[in-house]
């Protein structure tokens, strides 16, 4: 019979899986200390009933919507066993689990629960039984909470406690005589692993850009000879000159670097929406350490000195690679002159792409990427930065990873069509960095989105 259960409950749960209705499964195992209760009064001559036993665990949780009290609160079925040397007890179960999210690397959750429970005895603690003892049934609440250590993507270590309610009440007969014993409570120390299935739509990597039908040409109207304004071309940002230079063990600015940085700040101008990155850099002279925060402190001076000059601080980024990225060879001096640089980089926005709720697909926004994707042709030695976002709804966690897939969508569609997977760096922002307010839908549309900086 409970092999039969096993491969009843075993059945419905691939079947929910194949349907993307599970959020998880637990497998754990431990220990299981039983509370007992005998009523002698009849002279019978009985053993001591065994407490302490073996306990396994098999529950499956639900995902049976995107959002409100279910998408918190997931409904949950388990089966438990326990197993004392003298009898069986079995319990199926069914509630509500809660994830805490992350904490300090650990990811706090409970259950709470109903169910029904069944006890039958393997070995009678009546000396002489005359008659065999029944299984005893009843109803039973459970409290179950622990905490979760992730292993990997979709594997977490669990360690638990839990605790049953319930009133089993044995009759235990001879043929002239009965005791009765009830067991009421267990608590359960458990230990297992959670297999998660978070899913999230699959990405679309092809492209899907539709070509619009030809817009009907207006017919033609007179209109008086005005000699034609000429705009003045704007500054062109790829004459400019992107690299300067330090002394030894210095993060003082040059005249060499002023020039650079006043010229590149006069044709900024006539790009406002376009940033500004420094990247520090050293030779292999000193410690790695020293040399880090030593090219940190060269691009914060460039920085610094191009904001005196009147560019808004929000457009200008410093960053360090320390001695990782050499221009040239440090075993000369020569070399390791041309290695204490700061090197110019410039990053437009292009319009960030927005998902549908709980989704990385990009079925139907193909069209947005086709900019994104014209830049990086033209622009061979251009490289894009990918930023997934999310809104607030559901957990961090999950969020995170939900945000992950957006910007890995994008990489894929751009390696679909041609671009080298070395010029595309992705990252997962999650639900913290909002670029509109989570209390509306509205503003919750806004924060289910990918950013893209080209940087070139």
């Amino acid at each position: 019979m409970k092999t039969m259960r096993l491969v009843t409950i075993s059945a419905a749960l691939s079947s929910c899986l194949m349907a993307g209705l599970i959020d998880h499964i637990g497998v754990r195992g431990g220990y299981s200390q039983a509370i007992m209760q005998d009523h002698s009064s009849t002279k019978v001559d009985a053993d001591e009933s065994k407490t302490g036993g073996l306990i396994y665990d098999l529950s499956a949780a639900f995902n049976v919507t995107d959002e409100g009290f279910f998408q918190s609160f997931k409904p949950y079925v388990d089966f438990t066993g326990r197993h004392y040397s003298d009898r069986d007890a079995q319990t199926f179960g069914v509630g509500l689990h809660h994830d805490f999210g992350s904490v300090l690397g650990l990811a706090p959750f409970a259950a709470a629960g109903i169910g029904y429970a069944q006890m039958r005895w393997i070995d009678s603690p009546l000396r002489a039984t005359a008659k065999s003892d029944k299984a005893m049934n009843s109803a039973v609440a459970s409290l179950h909470g622990g905490v979760a250590l992730e292993l990997s993507d979709w594997i977490d270590a669990t360690f638990s406690l839990r605790g049953d309610w319930y009133e089993l009440t044995t009759q235990h007969e001879t043929e002239d005589h009965s005791t009765e014993q009830v067991d009421r409570f267990a608590l359960s120390a458990l230990a297992g692993l959670r297999f998660r299935f978070e899913h999230t739509s699959a990405p679309v990597p092809q492209s899907e850009a539709a070509t619009p039908p030809p817009a009907a040409e207006p017919t033609p109207v007179a209109a008086p000879v005005v000699a034609p304004v000429v705009p003045a071309e704007p500054c062109d940002l790829a004459g400019l000159k992107r690299r300067f230079h330090f002394d030894f063990d210095s993060a003082v600015l040059k005249e060499e670097a002023k020039s650079v940085i006043d010229a590149t700040v006069t044709c900024l101008k006539d790009h406002p929406d376009t940033r500004i990155e420094f990247e520090g850099h050293t030779d292999s002279t000193g410690a790695a350490a020293y040399n880090q925060k030593l090219s940190l402190k060269r691009s914060s001076a460039a920085g610094e000195y191009t904001h005196s000059k009147g560019l808004d601080a929000a457009r200008i980024v410093s960053s360090g690679k320390g001695e990782t990225k050499p221009a040239a060879d440090n075993a000369i001096a020569e070399g390791r002159a041309l290695n204490r640089r700061v090197d110019l980089y410039f990053i437009d926005s292009i319009t960030p792409v927005l998902f549908d709720y709980n989704s990385a697909s990009l079925s139907g926004k193909v069209s947005k990427l086709e900019p994104l994707l014209e830049r990086m042709r033209s622009q061979s030695e251009a490289s894009v930065i990918i930023v997934g976002h999310t809104d607030d709804v559901g957990s961090q966690r999950y969020n995170l990873k939900l945000s992950k897939a957006r910007a890995e969508a994008i990489k894929a569609f751009l390696i679909g069509n041609g671009i080298d997977a070395k010029r595309i760096e992705t990252r997962a922002d999650g639900e913290a960095k909002p670029a509109a307010s989570n209390a509306d839908e509205s503003g919750r549309t806004q924060n289910r989105r990918a950013e893209m900086n080209v940087r070139h």
